[in-house]
């Protein structure tokens, strides 16, 4: 077939495939979101047109979503390339998500019958090294023209029988384009049938929940009517979540959306933050468990950006609540959602206060909170279905368990003997949750909660909640009493 019949990237695809690989190597560089990752990029952008954004941005997601196959493409694709190149492809992240770029485009669906030829493919590459000003010798030239040959000569449907050859973990990488030193762990700390579980729920599409406020319940009917195709994507819920380790229950009502798009959330966005915050269930339920709270001082270790701090609020009489948060940008946006409250919380005689502190050392004395919540920062395995981008991020479990152990050192500081904690992360590594717990068993004992299970399932020193249980984002929950005996 010659050239002039094949699928031609057009220009607009070479300018979104240059923001693409700009996007991906910042995101990888500053561990962040491809949102926040894509902001970077395009105010560095100020010509850039919004087709191109919008084209780059799909690109983007895709490659995220895809990574685990195309990295293991591309690995297959570099088979006798001389070591140099492979150690410059590790260490040069341009050229490596350039050439998971090429690895997408080749392998993308649309291309799947007739891929872009060797001549096409040669051309993008070049345009894409001379923008990123990435230089190569001849030796490097000629052995990417062997990894793009390689690349177009893949049989993808041997290519799946092989992978089932090579292991489980190389299997369920590629399958589920998950990294496999998480699935190793996974399968280690959980077992092979949950990990299959968790792994599949992880690729389907997920469901929103958008929570209405206490001091906004009346509108629920107003938001559905304006909702389109609320019959078909929108269910009403009055969700009933155990409280504090007793019979009390608390009541919310969710609008739970199983096909989350713009026109919605177009919608929901005029009644945030003042009627309504979009939250998962298992968010919501965290802070729950410290209800029902009446005349007492409450403190959020991590309150921002707000979704968890502003709900105790919402349910708090005549208490103290207090919420520190050391991220000034958290920090900006729970003030911001405070202040919508702030008649409400006059009406219920509660008084709220934000601090901009570093919780590993707050200023306050020991035992002054009657309860505290300590959702804390973590390695945010629990959520990646929301960010598929996330899950390619390098995890330095070492720094985060120690931040949560002095976090949780902290928290029962500051707490009462006898007062009632929740621990919390949105994680399903038990480094992070029930293997911190088990270190503070001398200090504080383990309260049941949710005895029915139905909003979580047990687990060693704590509970969880998994998506494809609970249709939930995936998190470690502990409910607990400071002991007496506590120092």
């Amino acid at each position: 077939m010659n050239d002039d019949s094949q699928p031609r990237p057009t220009p607009i695809r070479l300018r979104a495939a240059q923001l693409a690989i700009k996007v991906l190597t910042a995101a990888e560089k500053t561990k962040t979101s491809i949102r926040n990752a894509f902001q970077l990029i395009i105010k560095q952008q100020p010509k850039v047109s919004n087709k191109d954004v919008q084209s780059a941005y799909h690109l983007v997601l895709e490659i995220a979503k895809r990574r685990g196959r195309l990295e293991h493409y591309l690995e297959m694709a570099m088979e006798n390339v001389p070591v140099f190149l492979r150690d410059k492809i590790t260490t040069n992240l341009i050229l490596h998500h350039l050439l998971v770029f090429i690895t997408f485009l080749v392998t993308e669906e649309r291309y799947q019958q007739s891929s872009p030829s060797n001549t096409q493919i040669k051309k993008l590459m070049r345009v894409l090294l001379r923008q990123n000003d990435i230089l190569l010798s001849t030796k490097e030239k000629i052995a990417l023209d062997h990894i793009i040959k390689r690349l177009q000569l893949l049989d993808l449907n041997i290519i799946e029988d092989e992978i089932r050859t090579t292991g489980i973990i190389t299997e369920y990488s590629v399958k589920y384009n998950f990294p496999k030193w998480l699935i190793e762990k996974l399968l280690d700390q959980h077992g092979k049938k949950l990990v299959q579980d968790f792994l599949t729920a992880e690729n389907r599409q997920i469901r929103r929940y958008f929570r209405l406020r206490a001091s906004h319940s009346e509108i629920i009917d107003e938001i559905m009517n304006e909702l389109p195709d609320a019959d078909k994507n929108v269910k009403k819920h009055h969700l009933s979540f155990p409280s504090a380790g007793n019979n009390d229950q608390t009541h919310l009502i969710m609008l739970e959306v199983t096909n989350f798009n713009n026109q919605i959330n177009a919608v929901l966005q005029k009644y945030i933050p003042s009627c309504g915050v979009i939250q998962d269930k298992a968010s919501a339920l965290i802070p729950s468990l410290l209800f029902p709270i009446k005349n007492e001082v409450v403190i959020d270790l991590t309150a921002g950006p707000g979704q968890k701090y502003t709900l105790i609020l919402e349910h708090a009489k005549n208490s103290y609540i207090i919420g520190c948060e050391y991220n000034k940008k958290r920090l900006q946006i729970a003030m911001m959602w405070q202040k919508t409250l702030k008649q409400w919380l006059t009406e219920n005689g509660t008084k709220a206060q934000l601090l901009h502190a570093d919780s590993i050392s707050l200023p306050m004395r020991n035992e002054c909170a009657d309860k505290i919540l300590l959702d804390a920062p973590c390695s945010s395995t629990g959520i990646l279905a929301k960010y598929p981008d996330h899950r390619w991020h390098q995890v330095n479990l070492k720094f985060i368990t120690t931040l949560q152990e002095k976090l949780l050192n902290e928290a029962l500081r500051i707490l009462k003997k006898g007062g009632i904690g929740v621990y919390s992360v949105c994680s399903v590594l038990k480094e992070e949750g029930e293997y911190l717990i088990k270190k503070f068993l001398n200090r504080l004992e383990l309260v049941s909660f949710d005895l029915n299970n139905e909003w979580s399932i047990p687990s060693e020193f704590g509970k969880r909640t998994f998506r494809h249980l609970h249709d939930t984002d995936n998190f470690f929950i502990a409910l607990f009493r400071k002991n007496e005996r506590s120092t």
